[in-house]
């Protein structure tokens, strides 16, 4: 399939809102506001995937984001819709990879964590962070990524595990 990455504007909030529900349990999802704050903040660090239909336009089926920080974990706070991006952080906490279940087999995850890594690389991030639930440390460890234990952060009441992929 014919895809495209780019930034989100404020008009796809909606879009993303809804993928996230469709990705999450509702304790675990961005809220509409927060989703909102992060495509406004987290200019460098959000992205968006679509899909090139039959009719020649492209459908979001996926997006990823996160902030940049001095910090080299998450914790709950960060789920806030106050969250602020630190430009000269060395380290990219990603909040969210939600692929449309439909869109699960084609690769698009990696894609996105691909594209990611890439924008960070060029901009001198030193590390990208994650959380996962244990079910997806094998998915993240075959794209790189470390498991470091269990997590601080128990946003939604979830068990998470840290996950951390080195650039430098």
């Amino acid at each position: 399939m014919e895809y495209r990455i780019r930034k989100p504007v404020l008009a796809d909030a909606q879009s993303i809102f809804e993928i996230e529900g469709i990705c999450f349990p509702a304790e675990e999802a961005a809220t509409l506001a927060a989703i909102t704050h992060r495509i406004e903040a987290f200019d460098d660090t959000f992205f968006v995937l679509e899909e090139k239909t039959e009719c020649n336009n492209f459908k979001m089926v996926g997006f990823t984001n996160g902030c940049r920080s001095i910090h080299n974990r998450i914790n709950d706070d960060m789920f806030l819709p106050t969250c602020k991006n630190d430009a000269n952080g060395d380290y990219v906490l990603i909040f969210s990879l939600s692929i449309l279940p439909e869109c699960r087999n084609k690769q698009y995850g990696k894609i996105l964590l691909e594209h990611l890594r890439e924008v960070c690389k060029n901009n001198g991030v030193k590390e990208i962070i994650l959380t996962c639930k244990d079910k997806y440390i094998k998915y993240y460890a075959s794209v790189g990524y470390e498991n470091l234990g269990i997590s601080e952060s128990t946003h939604g009441g979830a068990v998470w595990y840290d996950m951390a992929l080195q650039l430098s």
